[in-house]
């Protein structure tokens, strides 16, 4: 996967191209996304989707899509709301994520807050999750991570320096445990 971020008449784009496979089996997807600031307070994004699947040289197919977020926030808290591919559209029958998500996030102080998210999934079906971050001295933070629908649980720990974020996380998932990294570099503070 690969994305740039550009300017466009004082507003900010993203184009992201993904591949998955590569000669009997590939998928290809191009996303342009935007946002505008509705209000102090209020954001609307949206991003539009082109996908194109090969499976053989002679079955190639493609679709299009597009998803649709809102966020509304306070000084102590965050209400989000997601739409990928409303519309249900496909390759085939079902074979293209489409879900509905609501998220909220309430700021106990500076130091922790609390964000709850519930998803409803054409492929994975309900979902409940919760996350508690404590954060001490805008450089080192924990997180408790808990799946409440599927009872999978895990913890993060991250480092942030300047411009630099590390990111080590641990997962017990239904089926397997997984872990995972991530080091993340930010153009500006902002």
């Amino acid at each position: 996967k690969i994305a740039s971020i550009f300017k466009l008449q004082n507003r900010t784009f993203q184009f992201a191209y993904h591949q998955y496979g590569y000669q009997h089996f590939k998928e290809s997807k191009y996303s342009l996304s935007s946002a505008q600031e509705l209000t102090s307070k209020m954001n609307l994004g949206l991003n539009i989707n082109v996908y194109f699947l090969s499976i053989t040289e002679l079955e190639k197919l493609h679709s299009i899509s597009f998803d649709i977020g809102y966020s509304y926030k306070s000084d102590t808290y965050e209400i989000r709301l997601f739409l990928e591919n409303p519309l249900n559209n496909r390759y085939i029958e079902n074979d293209l994520e489409s879900r509905f998500i609501v998220s909220s996030r309430y700021y106990w102080n500076s130091n922790l807050f609390s964000e709850l998210q519930l998803e409803e999934s054409i492929h994975s079906g309900f979902k409940a999750s919760h996350q508690l971050e404590y954060t001490y001295k805008d450089f080192l933070s924990l997180s408790i991570l808990q799946s409440i629908h599927t009872l999978e649980y895990g913890f993060r720990l991250g480092y942030k320096k300047e411009r630099f974020q590390f990111y080590s996380q641990y997962r017990k998932l239904t089926w397997t445990n997984s872990t995972g990294f991530a080091l993340i570099y930010r153009l500006t503070n902002d």
